[in-house]
């Protein structure tokens, strides 16, 4: 008996022991994935440093034409929210769905094939009155920054979507801010942004936030901006403190119409409802043009009809689509030049039927000093907007009067900017073209005063041209060095990742485990060396006044290299050992990796690597019915990368998936299937019965939902409450999964198909289908080909499987990304998904619905991830940590890719490719620890095994 009890105290000292050192070990991780965290945290946003670094600038003195009289009195600024221009200027048939009103046979133009305008009433301003032209829009294309470009002549840096509206008002001078009177009606979210603390002469009048009601026609928003508009004149003609401030100088009319934008994203942009609300607001605009005419009685009001954004055929906006960036410009009355002949430059399309006149396409910025110039008003002291000439109907003098102005005030800010920087460099670059900036001006004015004002002109547009060009050399004036310290940060941290792999699970350098502990080595950095090269850096840093990011990356960048070289005897070792004899799957790995990058620009790529991954059990052949399900299943997956995004709506492709889902979550509670796994699982609980259960309500849900919204009265507040209860079901039902491992592979895919099923609008429930049965698969092909026993309790150090496992575990999370959509542009992913769960506006909470969708496949992916290295007894920090190097190889790769210059499609695109490849390591390293509580209690006994409870 003694010698019993001494074996049983021996043998629970060396578990002690081994628990030990595993606890120890898996501090040490967690340390390594705090830091990974701060890391890419850090860095994604380092791009806006060097590339889109917020441009603002104080300090300028202001400027205006000098003149006796200003071409007009007042401005009326219409924009309609969400206006595409090819949508606005096209022409349609008579008999297109009936939509041309009997009313409107006045205004058929037979020169067209007997085709009409939608907004008849501009049709006939731009052809007869006034001047037109495509109104270009940059990246992010929302409402905050296209109404800032609008109204203040200033693109604000690509973060500005994530300040808000409202309760964030613009920070920098406009146009309003010059006017003696400003009147907006229009969105709560938009019009008090221009009404700045303390500014009591800009007037505001917004509906309730509530009235933005996806699940009505929204076209009711306009008719309420149009009736208080209306209702400003009437109080006018009773009261005579009003009449006098409506009938001062210098007075502006701002009428923001969120209606289209609202039936856009609710119905699409070629729905009927789009459509009409363009029929309905051009009617609105001619109604206020007669009441200003007759209110006034003279012809001394300029108006432009312009848009904030387009919207792309899904129904959303925000990337650089085509769709998304040109918007309509229409500008007529006092002080604007009229049509024109078309002689040569832009030629409109042949379905807009305007071909013969004259196009004048603008910047979005350019419309603030167009205004400011017509009102005679300073410019805008942060406008980067030039004049746009052809649309002003005065003299030579005037024009290029204005254009001077135009230029000093665009040049006022390089000088205040080159000052700055001036100031805080050691050694300063001057921008040597504007040396003799004085000699520029002073040159412009003498030919101005001797009547040469072709040759002013020019000039002008010269000092305007290089005036831009100096404001973006001191933008990225750091340019060089961030990319330079940024580049040595991410080398930095995926060779420190990999190191900490290699050291401590890998077969030939087992011996040290102890060597590396990212806290130890994070402590003796700042008693080494390496801290004395930061400080050198920091003092740098602090003379040039730099901020407080830049400091952090020359941190890491210094720390991670630091220890690198510190351990550069065992850093060589390791690519001298194993390593070095991977070159084959280094290769592989680099070419999927590559791919991977190349199918962020052209998702059919994922369509090829589903057919070459399919092709892997011809090299590696096993079970046969396995090899050809895992051959069928991936080439059905090929399809969906070829599918557009843009497919639009289809209640019974998800009412389908719907049912398909409850009959698989059905059969996978059976027996049938053990002998795929060739294992027997656990009886059905009440838990699984449930989840199944919701599969089919959430199906039956989607359909009274649909239909309630296609009846256009508004969704049942009860339909929400049961939508969120079933989305919100799915937290608590996955953080108590069943306990053996088949049971729990399962009921992943169960728990997510309800709320996967109540976000989708057409073939994405076919999607998760697929791709759950991808999942399993996955995991079988993996188990059989490695037939490590479950039931063995050594640890397999990290070999050439992991590094494969790890490289689908990549590739089959960014197809959860692409599968469906494009996760580079969140645009890409119809907004009507979050319909079913509230129709009021709520930028925010709709994207974190969406991103949802985005998200559930791949927390799929990630938990039969962590299953598989579970059950083939595999270090999983280690493989998991192996992931995270590889991916950060892209992130690498899209760093050098992200662009400040070309189309703003190509700039929109390059930035969000880089934000996703860092969100998804985050995503990544947060999974990681959630997936690992999840399954802390899985068993990987047979049934026959398991004790029940």
């Amino acid at each position: 008996m003694m010698m019993n009890k001494n074996d049983r105290s021996g043998s629970n000292h060396l578990h002690n022991e081994r628990k030990s050192r595993e606890d120890f070990k898996e501090m040490k991780v967690g340390c390594l994935i705090l830091i990974g965290i701060v890391f890419h945290v850090i860095f994604a946003l380092s791009i806006f440093d060097i590339y889109f670094r917020s441009p603002l600038i104080h300090g300028m003195t202001p400027y205006s034409y000098s003149s006796s009289s200003s071409p007009a009195k007042r401005i009326v600024l219409f924009v309609g929210d969400g206006l595409r221009a090819d949508k606005f200027f096209e022409l349609e048939s008579l008999n297109e769905e009936g939509n041309r009103k009997e009313n409107e046979s006045d205004q058929i133009n037979n020169d067209n094939g007997g085709k009409t305008s939608r907004a008849p009433f501009l049709r006939s301003i731009l052809e007869k009155n006034g001047s037109f032209g495509v109104s270009h829009t940059r990246v992010p294309t929302e409402s905050r920054p296209g109404h800032v470009a609008l109204i203040a002549g200033f693109y604000e840096d690509v973060s500005a979507v994530m300040k808000g509206w409202k309760s964030n008002p613009v920070e920098f001078d406009s146009f309003f801010n010059e006017s003696a009177k400003t009147y907006s009606f229009g969105s709560p979210d938009i019009v008090p942004m221009f009404k700045p603390e303390g500014v009591g002469h800009v007037v505001v009048e917004a509906y309730d936030p509530e009235d933005e009601d996806f699940s009505v026609d929204a076209s009711h928003l306009d008719t309420w901006v149009f009736d208080r508009f209306e209702a400003l004149l009437k109080r006018a003609e009773k009261d005579p403190k009003v009449n006098q401030e409506l009938n001062q100088d210098k007075v502006v009319f701002f009428l923001h119409l969120l209606g289209i934008d609202t039936n856009g994203h609710a119905h699409r942009p070629y729905s009927k409802e789009y459509l009409d609300n363009i029929r309905s607001v051009d009617e609105g605009v001619k109604k206020v043009v007669e009441r200003i005419e007759s209110f006034y009685g003279d012809s001394n009001t300029a108006f432009v009809f312009t848009a904030d954004h387009g919207m792309s055929n899904k129904g959303s906006h925000g990337d650089g689509e085509k769709a998304n960036t040109e918007t309509p410009l229409v500008v007529w009355g006092a002080g604007v030049a009229g049509p024109n002949k078309r002689k040569e430059g832009l030629k409109s399309p042949p379905d807009w039927g305007l071909g013969e006149l004259e196009r004048k396409d603008v910047n979005q910025a350019d419309v603030a000093v167009l205004m400011a110039a017509l009102l005679g008003t300073n410019y805008p002291l942060n406008s980067v907007g030039v004049l746009p000439l052809n649309y002003l109907n005065g003299d030579d003098k005037f024009k290029v009067g204005n254009l001077l102005v135009n230029a000093k005030q665009i040049l006022a800010q390089f000088i205040i900017k080159s000052e700055s920087k001036k100031e805080k460099t050691l050694y300063f670059r001057p921008f040597h073209p504007l040396s003799n900036y004085k000699h520029q001006v002073d040159n412009i004015e003498k030919l101005i005063e001797r009547e040469r004002f072709d040759e002013a002109k020019f000039e002008c547009m010269k000092l305007i041209e290089t005036s831009l060009d100096g404001l973006n050399y001191f933008q990225t004036y750091d340019w060089a060095m961030l990319m330079t310290v940024i580049s040595f940060g991410y080398l930095g941290w995926i060779s420190y990742v990999l190191f900490f792999v290699a050291v401590n699970y890998s077969q030939e350098m087992k011996s040290g485990v102890s060597t590396f502990n990212p806290f130890i080595s994070l402590k003796r950095f700042f008693t080494s060396w390496g801290i004395g090269i930061y400080f050198a850096f920091a003092i740098f840093l602090a003379v040039e006044s730099s901020p407080l990011p830049y400091y952090l990356y020359f941190f890491f960048a210094t720390y991670f290299w630091t220890h690198l070289f510190q351990h550069r005897t065992l850093t060589l070792s390791i690519l001298r050992g194993r390593f070095k004899q991977e070159l084959i799957y280094a290769i592989c790995s680099v070419g999927l990796l590559e791919m991977l990058v190349i199918g962020f620009f052209k998702r059919e790529i994922f369509s090829l690597a589903f057919f070459l991954i399919g092709l892997w059990p011809v090299f590696s052949p096993n079970s046969f019915w396995l090899d050809f399900s895992w051959l069928i299943t991936s080439w059905i997956m090929a399809m969906f990368p070829l599918l557009p995004i843009d497919l639009g709506a289809n209640l019974g492709l998800v009412i389908l998936g719907g049912l398909i889902s409850f009959l698989l979550s059905i059969l996978s509670a059976t027996s049938f299937i053990d002998p795929i796994f060739m294992e027997k699982r656990s009886q059905v609980g009440l838990l699984t019965k449930l989840k199944t259960g919701l599969i089919l309500f959430a199906t039956i849900m989607v359909y009274f939902t649909e239909t309630e919204l296609q009846n256009k009265t508004g969704l049942l507040f009860f339909y929400q409450i049961i939508n969120w209860i079933t989305l919100g079901s799915s937290i608590p039902l996955l953080l108590n999964p069943p306990k053996f491992y088949l049971d729990a592979l399962f009921s992943s895919f169960i728990t997510f198909a309800p709320s996967f099923i109540l976000l989708s609008i057409s073939y994405e429930v076919l999607f998760f289908i697929c791709f759950s049965m991808m999942m399993v698969l996955w995991f079988l092909m993996e188990e059989r080909r490695r037939k490590t026993s479950h039931n063995s309790s050594q640890i397999t150090l990290i070999g050439s499987h992991d590094v494969r496992a790890s490289l689908f575990y990549i590739f089959f999370g960014f197809m959860t990304f692409f599968g469906t959509g494009n996760i580079a542009s969140i645009s890409s992913f119809e907004i009507s998904s979050v319909f079913r769960f509230t129709t009021t506006f709520d930028p925010h909470l709709m994207t974190a619905i969406l991103l949802w969708k985005v998200i559930v496949p791949f927390f799929s992916v990630a938990i039969v991830f962590r299953i598989l290295n579970q059950k083939m007894r595999v270090f999983e920090s280690g493989s998991f940590l192996l992931v995270v190097a590889l991916s950060d190889l892209m992130s690498l790769n899209f760093f050098f890719l992200v662009k400040n210059f070309g189309s703003w499609q190509e700039i929109g695109m390059s930035i969000s490719h880089f934000v996703v490849a860092n969100a998804y390591i985050l995503i990544q390293l947060l999974l990681f620890g959630l997936t690992r509580f999840m399954t802390r209690n899985t068993s990987f006994l047979q049934k026959s095994e398991t004790k029940v409870n």
